[in-house]
């Protein structure tokens, strides 16, 4: 199950938002960190933390929320995380280079992105073509989702790395 597989691994959110996805795998007992680089947003994941304080207080670990901007050192967040999840991040090209060398600085082989996406753009895929250098993607199939998913055009990715590639 989720909760299984979830249970005590180490999960790093990128671009947390509003920190739904951290805080509901810190429910299911996964040791989360919750960034992003925008402070509003930040802010807003702290503020949710804080409204789940009781069911929180339940949960095997406490997610922590930090600051974080692609392609700096992410040293601080004790890498490497056997997740990063990242949802609605793949939307300005001028990033993909800083967001690739983030996933790579926060995980090992033994690690999994997981990205959920919404095509925007066609230059959206030099992110893909950097990502696929290192991971390999699959496309996790719509008939196994939320038929929500496929309505709003959203595509989620489960990523591997890829044999030969472990030393970033």
């Amino acid at each position: 199950t989720l909760a299984d597989q979830l249970a005590d691994a180490s999960m790093v959110e990128l671009g947390c938002g509003t920190g739904l996805v951290g805080i509901c795998a810190a429910l299911l007992a996964a040791k989360v960190v919750l960034t992003d680089a925008d402070q509003a947003s930040l802010r807003t994941a702290e503020a949710n933390l804080a409204l789940n304080r009781t069911a929180l207080e339940q949960a095997r670990h406490q997610p922590t929320c930090c600051s974080l901007y692609w392609g700096d050192d992410a040293s601080s967040l004790h890498p490497p995380f056997k997740y990063v999840v990242a949802s609605d991040v793949v939307y300005k090209h001028e990033t993909s280079k800083s967001l690739v060398r983030t996933i790579l600085s926060l995980t090992s082989r033994d690690s999994v992105f997981i990205l959920a996406y919404k095509r925007r753009d066609p230059t959206e895929g030099i992110f893909f073509s950097l990502l696929s250098k290192h991971f390999q993607a699959k496309k996790i199939e719509g008939h196994t989702l939320d038929p929500q998913f496929e309505s709003l055009g959203v595509t989620i990715y489960h990523c591997i790395y890829r044999r030969g590639t472990e030393d970033n």
